[in-house]
């Protein structure tokens, strides 16, 4: 079978209480963990091609994006556009239409091809102390995460959020201590081969540090609602700060 054959079989075929599941929880957390959204093989060969890609084609991430509040990035990364070339599986997952109608379904809406292709799917690594991901909101509004290497549990790398907070452009440092200061925050670790589905415009989140000699690597992929496919105030700024070859292979 192929590929796209495999994961449209294995969706397919996945029990409706676990569906059920990720639709409660997304609704009230905006967020939903999943178990084997794709087939347990699979994973394994996109783990394996995954840790073979950071090894030959990673590049360091470290800065600081103001449009977030001056928060901190800090990991390995592979580019959309090398993996456009070079990986076998993460663009047929991205290109899975019943992986996208899944994900409509747990939403409530239909989701769209994320219209910026640097934004389409991005691999990322945190394998040093203090790597983060800092405090952020997305461009657009949905976020599906594969969990490739999961940290261990004491040692940071959890998923740190709060649903339901609006990206406040204008003096956002002083917003994020405001809202961070009154606001609990929920955490969770997510284990390897689980993934991730975050409503991640209007859900505020950070990866929190790494404590010690762990590694959490991820598949990130982005969708649009159609909301987003008009929207005049997606600008990409974070998104090129961090990738100024994707932004540059555009112009």
């Amino acid at each position: 079978m192929t590929i796209d054959e495999q994961i449209t079989g294995h969706i397919n075929s996945m029990k409706l209480a676990n569906t059920m599941k990720a639709v409660d929880s997304f609704a009230s957390k905006h967020v939903a963990v999943i178990d084997n959204i794709i087939p347990p093989q699979l994973f394994e060969e996109l783990r394996d091609e995954a840790r073979a890609l950071l090894r030959t084609e990673a590049r360091r991430r470290e800065t600081t994006i103001k449009e977030s509040g001056n928060t901190p990035r800090a990991y390995l990364s592979v580019g959309r556009d090398v993996l456009a070339k070079s990986s076998r599986i993460i663009p047929k997952i991205f290109a899975n239409e019943t992986l996208r109608e899944f994900l409509s379904n747990v939403a409530g809406e239909a989701l769209e091809r994320v219209p910026y292709q640097p934004e389409e799917y991005i691999l990322n690594s945190q394998s040093t102390t203090g790597d983060t991901h800092g405090w952020h909101w997305d461009d657009y509004t949905y976020a599906l995460i594969m969990v490739i290497d999961a940290p261990d549990p004491l040692l940071g790398g959890r998923i740190e959020y709060l649903p339901n907070v609006e990206w406040q452009r204008d003096n956002t440092e002083a917003y994020l201590r405001d809202v961070l200061s009154r606001r609990q925050i929920e955490s969770i670790h997510v284990g390897a081969g689980q993934t991730y589905f975050m409503k991640s415009n209007t859900t505020l989140h950070r990866v929190a540090p790494l404590a010690g000699s762990t590694t959490r690597s991820v598949v990130v992929f982005t969708y649009a609602s159609a909301s987003d496919m008009v929207s005049d105030s997606i600008t990409h700024t974070s998104m090129e700060a961090l990738y100024p070859e994707a932004s540059a292979a555009l112009a």
